[in-house]
């Protein structure tokens, strides 16, 4: 195509016979030239298709004949919108396809119709020209009136440009007119063209249109898209799906200016809102169920240790501090939530109206860093643990259940002095030195610290340190006695005690009231090599008397 016919096709006024190729109608010079005569004789006269104005018949320099607007011609799609050759080609078939008999019978059939429909009026067909407020105009196939609304139909059979489809739709929306395309032979769900998704997204309703004709009462065919839940995991899915509706069944977008049956986005909007709400119901559902479970397990293990607990003596835990062990943080915390051991105060009544029997059960609770507990709080009388064991004249192992509570960190109090004083009378200095040990000893050396040769040991430590007998009673001599008990019973322990003694200042004392030599005579024959020092004593003090490292 040359560039100086941008009409390529026509309409001869005359006879109203469309020329659909101006190329091959200027093709021979000879003929060219024959038609222009005829033409300035005023014998034959050329309209446009888009916008019906006067076309007149002009030569390029190179000679060759084309069809033009009048120069004071209004506005006309095909000269005053710069297309693009692609795109003159594309309007041009617009045009040509508008002049089929298909396009006319249709146009005709649609308006008929409508003119049968109830609320419709002002009916017109391909004659009636919309202008906006820049001058630019449109003539569409159909204009009517539904009620207070107006609507145009534009009948397509052919291929359209983006620029065309924009075009017409935002010219439409402008004028506050409903567009509703009438796609004969194109069926937009299967349609991947370009021409296909610039109509398919051009809304969000995704409703396309094409006309029944077969039939006595206006009526659409529309293919709509819609939204769908589907299987067990509620996926959202997308089809298409095609209806026959009549006028009534449209529904319009004062907001955008659309004509829909059924609004693709808002539906798909609301299917992802259900889709959300499902499944938020199903969660709850599921975790309800869950929670179920898991207060049914919680249950049968709290069935399970009262079980055990009322065996006594025969009690055994081991399974369950295997299986508590194994327990998911949210088990752990329903568990320490059911048992409450914070704010029930169980503790102390299991305490206060436990048995020596009850140790099993008691180790179980207390030794288990699982279970939430606090050893250190006291009760709605000002109370504490400590009170209460001493006070229980039925468990009369107290230092056994001691042991437990320091491993739980319980700390040994002023108040708790007076408590011992009352009810530990031989042992009492003894005990209250090893219960303010038990304060700063850490727990895996609590059990060593209670070991009945190591605390006899801390105490001829402490004793020789303090001046002051703590566990032992001489009446003459002591520190002498003292040092011959210990050299003579706890040799393996001897380099801890010398270190002591030394530190004392005692060391030269003892040797001068040694008047018999016998401690003296001990002392140089002992061979500390002999004896293996337990592990956890060496451990024990070292924390407890760094000081005599260096001695």
């Amino acid at each position: 195509m040359s560039i100086e016919r941008t009409i390529q096709k026509a309409k001869i006024r005359e006879t109203g016979k469309v020329i659909k190729d101006l190329n091959k109608y200027f093709n021979n010079r000879k003929n060219s030239f024959t038609i222009r005569q005829e033409h300035n004789r005023d014998n034959i006269s050329f309209q446009c298709l888009s916008c019906e104005q006067p076309l007149v018949i002009a030569q390029s320099k190179k000679n060759n004949i084309y069809l033009k607007h009048l120069p004071k011609s209004n506005y006309c799609e095909l000269k005053d919108e710069n297309l693009s050759n692609k795109e003159l080609d594309i309007f041009n078939n617009i045009l040509a396809s508008k002049e089929s008999k298909r396009h006319i019978y249709l146009k005709n059939r649609v308006g008929e119709l409508l003119k049968k429909e109830n609320n419709i009026s002002d009916v017109r067909i391909d004659d009636h020209f919309i202008f906006n407020n820049s001058g630019k105009k449109r003539r569409p196939d159909i204009y009517f009136k539904y009620f207070e609304k107006e609507i145009v139909f534009e009948i397509q059979l052919s291929q359209l440009s983006q620029k065309y489809i924009l075009g017409r739709y935002d010219f439409y929306k402008e004028k506050g007119i409903y567009l509703v395309w009438i796609l004969d032979t194109i069926d937009i769900s299967v349609n991947n063209s370009a021409m296909g998704l610039d109509i398919k997204y051009l809304s969000n309703h995704q409703n396309y249109f094409k006309f029944e004709d077969k039939t006595d009462r206006f009526k659409l065919r529309c293919d709509y898209k819609y939204s769908f839940l589907f299987g067990w995991n509620n996926e959202l899915r997308c089809a298409w799906n095609t209806v026959s509706i009549n006028i009534e069944k449209l529904k319009f977008d004062s907001t955008n200016i659309e004509v829909y049956f059924h609004h693709f986005q808002n539906d798909k909007e609301q299917k992802e809102r259900n889709q959300i709400r499902i499944q938020k119901e199903l969660s709850e559902k599921e975790k309800e169920e869950e929670e179920e479970e898991l207060a049914n397990e919680i249950q049968d293990f709290l069935d399970k240790i009262g079980y055990e607990k009322s065996k006594k003596y025969k009690s055994d835990f081991s399974r369950l501090k295997f299986d508590l062990n194994s327990f998911s943080k949210e088990k752990l915390d329903l568990l320490n939530s059911r048992l409450n051991l914070e704010k029930n105060q169980k503790i102390f009544y299991w305490i206060k109206k436990g048995v020596n029997a009850d140790y099993n059960f008691i180790e179980f609770i207390i030794n288990n860093n699982c279970i939430s507990l606090d050893l250190n709080q006291v009760d709605n009388l000002g109370y504490n643990l400590f009170y209460y064991l001493y006070n229980n004249k039925s468990i009369y192992q107290k230092e056994k259940f001691l042991i437990l509570f320091f491993k739980r960190d319980y700390k040994f109090v002023e108040v708790d002095i007076k408590t011992l004083k009352n009810h530990s009378i031989d042992s009492y200095s003894e005990s209250e030195m090893l219960f303010k040990k038990a304060n700063t000893t850490p727990n895996w050396l609590i059990d060593s610290l209670f070991e009945y040769r190591n605390r006899r040991v801390i105490c001829i430590i402490e004793s020789f340190l303090w001046h002051n007998l703590i566990g032992y009673y001489y009446k003459e001599n002591k520190w002498l006695n003292l040092a011959q008990n210990a050299i003579q019973n706890y040799p393996e322990y001897w380099e801890y005690i010398e270190r002591a003694i030394k530190a004392s200042g005692l060391f030269e004392d003892i040797l001068q009231s040694d008047k018999s030599s016998k401690f003296y005579k001990k002392l140089e024959k002992i061979n500390i090599k002999e004896f293996e020092t337990d592990f956890n004593f060496n451990q024990l003090f070292m924390h407890h008397y760094p000081e005599l490292l260096a001695i």
